[in-house]
């Protein structure tokens, strides 16, 4: 799969569901699991701290991915 080609499908879906959390969210982890940092910690930030812990699974695993995308 082609994280660029993922992303730019996200692009489309935010503008059709421009207040969809589980979108931000969704695009944000996709970001840690393929391990762009720099897209992760930008997608985190626009998430403003709101979380959809459906996508993450537990409070704990966004965490960690959020201190991960973080790290410098």
């Amino acid at each position: 799969m082609s994280w660029t080609r993922i992303d730019r499908g996200f692009d489309v879906i935010e503008k059709q569901y421009p207040d969809s959390l589980e979108a931000r969210n969704e695009r944000a982890h996709l970001a840690v699991l393929t391990g762009d940092r720099q897209m992760a910690q930008k997608y985190f930030d626009q998430m403003a701290g709101k979380v959809d812990m459906t996508v993450w699974g537990s409070p704990q695993t966004f965490l960690r991915q959020l201190a991960w995308a973080h790290q410098r």
